[in-house]
């Protein structure tokens, strides 16, 4: 018996049925295997935000991302459409560095959206090889961040929040322990030959108990230029530590503080950073004021009478300066600067007009 061009029809359809299901059933499984997921937005944190002491209590936003669709081809039949839900676990980081990735400390793994860090550094609590066996997060400023694992993929990470560890209050380490850290090492100016830079060092209590202080050396291309004892500190304090140090050559230069604490995180104690310092910038430029002596030679004076600039004169220059003390003028010349003064190297001067 000829088959009917009814029966044709429906036996045609049901064939593009299944392809057209078979190509669904690729491109769900492609989404499914894909590194992220970027139109499911990441988790959104919660909690903490301010703060804190041990246990922590993270808390974010679960993610829904829905249902995956199971097709099954078997012959000419298609079994019933079956829906699924994915598998979501949550991956939970934690880092003393404000961009995380560039130095993660814990990285745990978790079925529910809220989790309890018990801060104790053993087998199998989410502490990476960054921290040291044993030793629990100190006190001080962390970051979080978290996103959904789905199956094989993941989301992107949320925004990253931050928190401060006190465990002075309302709770503690895991385990108590002394521990002192230099945590910043800075110039807060550019260096010159002959000025004095200010050099600021940055020292936190990262232990549990109040520390009396320990002693800190500051040292310039390896000579020391100033030494010190912190001041007392309580578990998570910052004390800055000022040192003035007045370069005597140009050149790069190597600036070390080295804090004389044993404890348990031993790269802390010794910051190092390196400055290139320069000559004394010189500018030609006029200067006008009063000329004026007293025991180190010429000056000239504002109105009120206060030194604006010391004044020479340039190598082969001749002028009288005698008969132009106690006169209103403009003198022209190379001013630089030594330490705090300034210092005219003049080549020119004239009566000013009144």
């Amino acid at each position: 018996m000829g088959r009917s061009p009814l029966s044709h029809r429906v036996r045609s359809a049901f064939r593009f049925g299944a392809a057209m299901t078979a190509v669904a059933l690729v491109t769900l499984l492609k989404a499914a295997d894909a590194q992220t997921l970027p139109q499911i937005p990441p988790p959104s944190l919660i909690s903490p935000l301010l703060g804190v002491g041990v246990p922590i209590l993270f808390q974010w936003t679960p993610v829904n991302p829905g249902n995956i669709y199971n097709f099954v081809l078997q012959s000419h039949t298609r079994a019933p459409l079956a829906a699924a839900p994915f598998v979501v676990y949550y991956e939970l980081q934690i880092s003393d560095a404000p961009d995380i990735t560039s130095h993660v400390l814990v990285d745990v793994t978790t079925s529910t959206t809220i989790f309890s860090f018990q801060n104790q550094n053993v087998p199998g609590s989410g502490f990476t090889n960054l921290q040291r066996p044993g030793i629990p997060l100190p006190a001080g400023l962390y970051y979080w961040r978290v996103r959904a694992l789905i199956n094989t993929a993941a989301t992107g990470f949320s925004n990253i929040g931050r928190f401060t560890l006190n465990l002075g209050a309302g709770g503690g380490a895991s385990t108590a322990f002394h521990d002192l850290a230099i945590t910043s090492l800075v110039i807060t100016a550019p260096a010159y030959v002959g000025t004095a830079s200010i050099i600021v060092t940055t020292v936190q209590n990262t232990g549990t108990y109040p520390e009396q202080g320990a002693p800190l050396t500051i040292t310039a291309n390896g000579v020391q230029i100033a030494r010190a004892d912190t001041p007392p500190m309580g578990a998570g304090e910052t004390s800055r530590i000022t040192t003035i140090w007045t370069p005597e050559r140009n050149g790069l230069a190597q600036i070390t503080s080295i804090l004389n604490f044993s404890g348990p995180n031993p790269d802390k104690k010794l910051a190092t950073i390196s400055r290139s310092v320069a000559d004394q910038p010189h500018y030609l430029t006029s200067v006008k004021g009063t000329l004026r002596t007293d025991t180190r030679g010429y000056f000239l004076a504002d109105a009120h009478g206060h030194e604006i600039a010391r004044v020479f004169l340039a190598a082969g220059v001749q002028l009288d300066l005698d008969a132009l003390v106690g006169h209103a003028v403009v003198m022209r010349g190379t001013l630089t600067k030594h330490e705090s003064q300034l210092i005219l190297i003049a080549n020119q001067a004239a009566v000013s007009p009144p």
